[in-house]
């Protein structure tokens, strides 16, 4: 009786130990997918704000913020799937609200898009679409910046 449970102890620590392991692995992979997602947005943006600051040519602003608006998607997507899937310290739940709550924030201004790129194609206007454009990138940099603080 003694080994049995003996056994039925070491394999329930084997057991834990192992969907711990699966835990781990799957929330460092919803990072790497997050990291990578939150570079491509970041990267849209800055190709937006440097095409704004070079002239009057505006062809495929808007299909680089639909693109952004995709990343801004999968990002908001994979938080939840992190949240879901990786056991978390307290630092690492800190971390995630706060992207969550920075997902949010680009989710918002992704929606007001519009205003920025429908106004036209005076300096103005180009100017308020490059601001909308850095914020975006901030926003990005900012996502990026607290999935590595997570050190999944």
């Amino acid at each position: 009786m003694t080994k049995w449970l003996s056994m039925g102890i070491l394999g329930a620590l084997m057991t834990g130990g192992t969907l711990m392991a699966v835990d781990a692995n799957a929330g460092r992979e919803i990072a790497q997918r997050l990291l990578s997602e939150s570079q491509a947005a970041k990267e849209q943006a800055s190709a937006m704000v440097l095409q704004l600051r070079r002239g009057n040519d505006l062809a495929g602003l808007e299909e680089r913020a639909a693109a952004i608006e995709r990343h801004a998607e999968s990002i908001r997507s994979l938080l939840g799937e992190l949240d879901g899937a990786a056991v978390l310290n307290a630092r690492q739940q800190e971390a995630l609200a706060t992207a969550k709550t920075t997902a949010e924030v680009l989710r918002i201004m992704l929606n007001n898009k519009k205003t920025a790129l429908d106004a036209g194609n005076s300096k103005s206007a180009r100017e308020s679409a490059r601001q909308f454009a850095r914020a975006v990138e901030t926003r990005a940099e900012t996502l990026e910046r607290l999935v590595r603080q997570m050190g999944l």
